[in-house]
C-alpha cells in the first residue's frame, strides 16, 4: 500500500493509482456487500469508512491536492455512495437526488470531511514533533529564492493552510495543536468542509 512519487513530484499519479486501489477494493465487495438489499445502509457506511475510504485517502495527509484531482476523489466517493444506494445517474437526474440526500441515507459525510479530518489530524501530530524530526522540519521549511515558472502554484504549505482556513483554527493553530486532548477536540469538531 506504499505511495507513489511520480518524476514531476506531482501527487497527481499517486491519488490515481489510490482510486484504482479502492475502486478494485469497492467492486471487490460489491456483490457480497454493497449491491446487497439485505445489507443494512448501517452495514455497508461501516465496510465503506473502514476498509475502501482509508484505502482511498491512504497518504492524503502528505498530498498538495489540485481541484482536477480533488473533483476525482470527489467523484469516486460520490460514484460509491451512489451504488451503496441503488441509484444510477439516470435517477439522479431524473428524480433531482442529490448527494446529500444519499449520503444522509448512509450516515456518512461528504469526501471533504474525511481528507481535511485526515490532514488536520496529522498536522497536529506533527506540530508536536521535535525539531531534529524530518516531518517537523519539512513543516516549517521554507525555501528562498523566486519560483519557477514551471512549478505548480500548489504547494503542501498552502493546502494546509487552506484546510486550517476552511476549519476556523488558522490563527494560533500551532499553539492550540501542542495540548494533544485540545487538539483532538479540534478535529472531532470538524463538521462539515
Amino acid at each position: 500500500m506504499g505511495s507513489y512519487i511520480h518524476y514531476t513530484l506531482r501527487d497527481d499519479f499517486d491519488i490515481e493509482k489510490r482510486i484504482e486501489t479502492a475502486s478494485k477494493m469497492f467492486g471487490a465487495l460489491r456483490e457480497c456487500i454493497f449491491s446487497k438489499m439485505q445489507v443494512s445502509y448501517q452495514a455497508k457506511r461501516t465496510a465503506y469508512v473502514s476498509i475502501v475510504l482509508p484505502t482511498l485517502l491512504y497518504g492524503a495527509e502528505t498530498w498538495a491536492i489540485s481541484s482536477g484531482s480533488l473533483r476525482k476523489l470527489q467523484s469516486f466517493h460520490n460514484r460509491c455512495v451512489r451504488s451503496m444506494c441503488h441509484v444510477n445517474l439516470w435517477k439522479t437526474r431524473e428524480f433531482h437526488l442529490k448527494t446529500e440526500t444519499l449520503l444522509n441515507r448512509l450516515g456518512m459525510r461528504s469526501l471533504n470531511f474525511y481528507l481535511h479530518r485526515r490532514i488536520i489530524k496529522w498536522v497536529g501530530h506533527v506540530a508536536r514533533m521535535p525539531l531534529d524530526r524530518l516531518p517537523r522540519k519539512f513543516l516549517t521549511a521554507w525555501v528562498r529564492g523566486p519560483r519557477d515558472k514551471k512549478q505548480p502554484k500548489l504547494h503542501y504549505g498552502t493546502h494546509i493552510t487552506t484546510c486550517l482556513k476552511k476549519i476556523g483554527v488558522f490563527d494560533g493553530w500551532y499553539t492550540r495543536a501542542q495540548d494533544r486532548k485540545g487538539w483532538r477536540a479540534v478535529v472531532k469538531g470538524i463538521i462539515e468542509l
